[in-house]
C-alpha cells in the first residue's frame, strides 16, 4: 500500500467519523479538525499497524478520549481486519545548542568532584586568582586571615562549625571567603564547597519558591545542605526578606545536624545590627568564630601597595616611587584602580618616564578627592526641597512612607555622589548602618521596576552633579 493510497483510506476513516458521531463534533464546530491534520502511517510488520502521527500532545489526547472507538472500528473496515492503531504525539523538543543548556540552567546536582564549577550565571562562581597566598596581609587583617586559614584547615579541633566575617567594602572580605573555598577545593579533596554571593541566594530561593508544583526547592536545599562547606558572601543583603531568612535558617539547622559540614558568612555590619532580621538566624549567625576586618593600618596599606605595584608593573618599581606612592589612603579596591592606571598609562606611553606617569595619575588622584564638593548637607536640603520635607522629619524616626522614601533616596544619593561610608551617611541622619544599605537597596530596586519612578531619581542626582560641577 503506498502513501497515497492510505491517505485516501484515512480520509475515508475520517468522514465515517463525521457522519457517525455529529453530535460529536459538534464541539469542535462540526470539523473534526484534529483528525484532518493527521499524518496516517502504516508499518508492514508481523502485526499491521497504522501509526496516526498527531501534531500536538492535546490533539492526540483528544481523538483517542473523543473518537478512538470509532476510528479503531473505522480501520478496520478500511485497511483490514487485521490492522491495529497506535495514537503517537510528538516528542518534546530538545535543546540543540549544549552551550546554551550549560551557560543558562543551573544542574540539579552538584559537580564538586574538587573544585566548583563556573558557571556564566554565577552560581559555583571562583575567582582563580582570590586564593589564600595571593591575600597580603598586615596587623589589620591578620588575625582575620589566620581564623579563615585556619578554619579550612585539615587540622583544626576547635570543632566551631561556623564563621562570620565582617568588614567594610574593599577590605578583602570576598578574597578570603573565595580563598577559603580554594583552600578546601585544594587541599582537602574529596570535599565539596558552594560559594553564593548573597543576591544570588536570594534569587535562586525565589526563583524555586515561585514554582509550587515542582520539586526544584527541594532539590536546591539539597544542593545546599550536601556540601562540606557552604559560603554566601553578603548575608547582609537578606535584611527584610522575610521567606529568604527562613530558607537560609531551615538549611544551616540541617548543616548543624550533619557531621563535617560547614557555613562561612560574610557582612559589612555585624549580625547584631540588621534590620528586619529573624532573631532564630542571627543567633546562629553570632553563635560560631566572629573575624572582623578593620580600616587599612599604615603598615598593610604599605604592604599591598608593594605587592600589587611590584606584580602590576613592570620592570618594578623602585623603592622611591613605591613610597611615593603611600599618599594612597583608600580601601584595596582603589589602591588597585590607581596602580591599573599607572600601568595602563606606562603601556600607552612608552616614551614618558614612568616617574612622571605615577606623578600624573596621583595629582589626578588627589583633584579627584578635592573635587568631592558635595556634602550630606547639600544633598539632604535638595532631596527635601523636592519632596516638600523638612530636614529634621527625615532624621526623626518617623517611619510614615512620605517620610521614608525621602530619606532613602538621601541615602542612595549620598552613597552615588559622595565618598562618604555608609557608616558615615548612617551616622549623619541618625540611623545605623544597616539602616543605610537597606534603603539604597530598596532605592535601586524600586527603580528597576518602576521606570518613572527612575527618572525622578535621575533628575535629582543630575541636578546634584550640575551643582558639583559649578563648584570646581
Amino acid at each position: 500500500m503506498n502513501q497515497e493510497e492510505e491517505l485516501t483510506r484515512w480520509n475515508r476513516v475520517v468522514e465515517k467519523v463525521r457522519s457517525d458521531f455529529s453530535d460529536r463534533t459538534s464541539m469542535f464546530g462540526g470539523r473534526i479538525i484534529f483528525l484532518e491534520e493527521v499524518s496516517p502511517l502504516m508499518e508492514d510488520n508481523e502485526k499491521k499497524i497504522l501509526t496516526l502521527n498527531f501534531k500536538t500532545k492535546g490533539a492526540c489526547g483528544v481523538s483517542k478520549a473523543v473518537f478512538g472507538d470509532l476510528i479503531e472500528e473505522s480501520v478496520k473496515d478500511f485497511f483490514g481486519p487485521d490492522v491495529q492503531v497506535e495514537f503517537k504525539s510528538p516528542e518534546p523538543k530538545k535543546q540543540k545548542d549544549e552551550d546554551w543548556e550549560d551557560s543558562h540552567k543551573i544542574p540539579k546536582q552538584m559537580i564538586l568532584p574538587t573544585k566548583p564549577v563556573v558557571f556564566n550565571n554565577g552560581f559555583g562562581r571562583l575567582n582563580p586568582k582570590l586564593t589564600l597566598d595571593s591575600f597580603i596581609t598586615g596587623p589589620s587583617n591578620r588575625d582575620s586571615f589566620e581564623r579563615v586559614k585556619l578554619f579550612a584547615g585539615p587540622n583544626s579541633e576547635s570543632g566551631i562549625k561556623n564563621l562570620f566575617l565582617v568588614g567594610d567594602t574593599g577590605l578583602g572580605k570576598t578574597h578570603l571567603m573565595q580563598g577559603l573555598c580554594h583552600e578546601v577545593a585544594d587541599k582537602l579533596p574529596p570535599k565539596k564547597v558552594l560559594y553564593l554571593c548573597g543576591s544570588m541566594f536570594t534569587s535562586l530561593f525565589v526563583s524555586a519558591a515561585k514554582k509550587k508544583f515542582s520539586d526544584e526547592l527541594d532539590e536546591l536545599r539539597q544542593k545546599m545542605t550536601s556540601c562540606d562547606f557552604l559560603v554566601i558572601d553578603g548575608v547582609h543583603s537578606l535584611q527584610g526578606k522575610k521567606q529568604t531568612q527562613i530558607f537560609l535558617l531551615s538549611i544551616l539547622e540541617e548543616l548543624e545536624n550533619r557531621k563535617s559540614r560547614n557555613f562561612a558568612g560574610t557582612s559589612v555590619i555585624p549580625p547584631e545590627q540588621f534590620e528586619n532580621f529573624s532573631e532564630e538566624l542571627r543567633s546562629r549567625l553570632i553563635g560560631g568564630w566572629r573575624a572582623e576586618l578593620n580600616l587599612l593600618d599604615l603598615e598593610t596599606r604599605d604592604n599591598i601597595i608593594d605587592t600589587l605595584a611590584r606584580s602590576l608593573i613592570r620592570p618594578p618599581f623602585s623603592k622611591k616611587l613605591i613610597a611615593r606612592l603611600g599618599v594612597l589612603d583608600g580601601d584595596v579596591r582603589q589602591i588597585r584602580g590607581v596602580l591599573e592606571d599607572i600601568k595602563l598609562r606606562i603601556e600607552i606611553s612608552p616614551q614618558t618616564s614612568t616617574e612622571e606617569v605615577v606623578e600624573e595619575t596621583l595629582a589626578l588622584f588627589a583633584f579627584s578627592k578635592q573635587t568631592m564638593t558635595l556634602t550630606l548637607d547639600g544633598i539632604l536640603e535638595r532631596v527635601c526641597s523636592s519632596f516638600k520635607v523638612t530636614p529634621e522629619k527625615v532624621k526623626s524616626k518617623s517611619k510614615k512612607a512620605i517620610i521614608v522614601r525621602p530619606r532613602h533616596i538621601f541615602f542612595y544619593l549620598a552613597r552615588q555622589l559622595t565618598d562618604k561610608t555608609d557608616k558615615s551617611i548612617g551616622k549623619f541622619a541618625d540611623r545605623s548602618h544597616s539602616s543605610v544599605i537597606y534603603g539604597v537597596e530598596e532605592i535601586a530596586k524600586k527603580m528597576r521596576t518602576n521606570h518613572k519612578f527612575s527618572l525622578q531619581v535621575q533628575f535629582l542626582k543630575e541636578k546634584l552633579e550640575k551643582e558639583k560641577r559649578k563648584k570646581r
